[in-house]
C-alpha cells in the first residue's frame, strides 16, 4: 500500500497489489473488468492505479470517455511489472517448499467461496510470511465445523452462525460482506440502480438450503432485513448445491441474496442488484478448537482481519 515513509520527505512505497491492479487494467483494458477479475470495486482499483502514476510521475493509461489504452511509459511498465510479479511468485513457490516440510495448516471451506474469497486470502497470508502451508478443504458449513471438532481441520470458514456448533468451537467473526440481490435479467426490478425488501416481496426468492439444515442461520441473517420491513418473500424455494441455484433462478425468474464476493453465479441472464441503504451485511467468521488454539491458527486469523481490512481500501 502507498505510505508516506517515516524519513519526513514524504516519499512514498508500494506493494505488489498496486501492480496488479495496474497489471489487471492493463491486460483487459477496462477498469470495470479489471475490478471484476480482482473481486474489488472499480474506485478501489482507479484509485491504486492513480497511486502508482503518482509515484511514478508519468500516466500510465491514456483514458478517454470511451476507452483506456496505455500510454508508452505504461506499455514499459507492463514488462517490467510482470516480472516483478512472477519472481515474486516464484520466490513464493521456493519458500513454500520450505514452509511445507512442516504439517500444513487446515482450512474448511465451501467451494462456492473457494475462488472468491479463500484463494485471495491464503495468498495474502503468504505475502505476509505466514510460516506454514496451507491445505483448502471443500466442505458444507456445518462438515467443515464438525472437521474442527473432530480436530480433522484446524479452522473452518462461514458466513454468520452455524445452526449446531460443538460447544469446543469457538467463532471469530473477522469481516463483514454486503448482501447484494441476483435477480433474473427479464425483470423489471434488474433494471434498478438498488432494490429494497418491499419491492422484492412478491418477487420468487431461491436459498440453498438442505436437509441437514446447513444453511438455516445464514439464510435466517440474510432475511432478516425483510423480517424487519415485514415485507418476507411469499415464495421461497431451496436447492441443495450452489451449482443449481442459477438454473433455479432461471426457471423460477427470481432472486437469491449473498454476500458480494461470492463468484459462482456470473451468468448473462443474471444481474447483481446492491440494496438501498442501509445495506444489509453478513458477517464472515472463522471457528476454531478454542481448547486447542495453535499459535499459527491466532496468527492466521489475524492475517485474516488484515485482509479484510485491505479489501475495504
Amino acid at each position: 500500500m502507498l505510505k508516506t515513509s517515516g524519513d519526513g520527505k514524504g516519499a512514498e512505497v508500494f506493494c505488489l497489489e498496486y501492480l496488479r491492479d495496474f497489471l489487471a487494467v492493463a491486460d483487459t483494458l477496462s477498469y470495470t473488468e479489471a475490478a471484476r477479475r480482482l473481486y474489488s470495486s472499480q474506485a478501489t482499483v482507479s484509485r491504486r492505479v492513480a497511486a502508482l502514476e503518482r509515484e511514478l510521475g508519468v500516466p500510465l493509461f491514456n483514458r478517454t470517455t470511451r476507452e483506456v489504452q496505455l500510454s508508452e511509459a505504461g506499455a514499459v511498465a507492463v514488462k517490467y511489472f510482470r516480472q516483478m510479479d512472477d519472481c515474486y511468485k516464484s520466490a513464493l513457490e521456493a519458500i513454500d517448499a520450505i514452509r511445507f516440510a512442516r504439517p500444513p495448516l487446515r482450512l474448511s471451506c465451501p467451494d462456492y467461496w473457494l475462488d472468491s474469497y479463500i484463494e485471495p486470502l491464503v495468498l495474502f497470508a503468504g505475502q505476509q510470511a505466514f510460516d506454514s502451508g496451507i491445505q483448502l478443504e471443500s466442505n458444507s458449513p456445518q462438515r467443515g465445523i464438525e472437521l474442527v471438532g473432530s480436530g480433522e481441520c484446524d479452522l473452518a470458514f462461514g458466513a454468520a452462525v452455524p445452526t449446531n456448533v460443538d460447544r469446543r468451537i469457538a467463532m471469530r467473526p473477522f469481516a463483514h460482506e454486503q448482501v447484494v440481490a441476483i435477480i433474473w435479467k427479464g425483470s423489471e426490478l434488474a433494471c434498478r440502480d438498488a432494490v429494497t425488501p418491499e419491492v422484492l416481496k412478491e418477487v420468487p426468492l431461491v436459498l440453498l438450503g438442505n436437509k441437514e439444515r446447513d444453511y438455516e442461520r445464514m439464510n435466517s441473517a440474510l432475511l432478516a432485513p425483510f423480517v424487519a420491513a415485514g415485507c418476507v418473500p411469499e415464495e421461497i424455494t431451496y436447492v441443495g448445491q450452489v451449482e443449481t441455484l442459477a438454473m433455479a433462478l432461471l426457471e423460477r425468474r427470481g432472486f437469491t441474496l449473498a454476500p458480494q464476493s461470492v463468484g459462482r453465479l456470473h451468468r448473462d441472464y443474471l444481474v447483481v442488484v446492491p440494496f438501498a441503504e442501509p445495506e444489509p451485511q453478513l458477517p464472515l467468521c472463522l471457528y476454531y478448537r478454542a481448547d486447542n488454539l495453535s499459535e499459527r491458527v491466532v496468527k492466521f486469523m489475524e492475517l485474516a482481519e488484515h485482509f479484510a481490512d485491505s479489501r475495504r481500501l
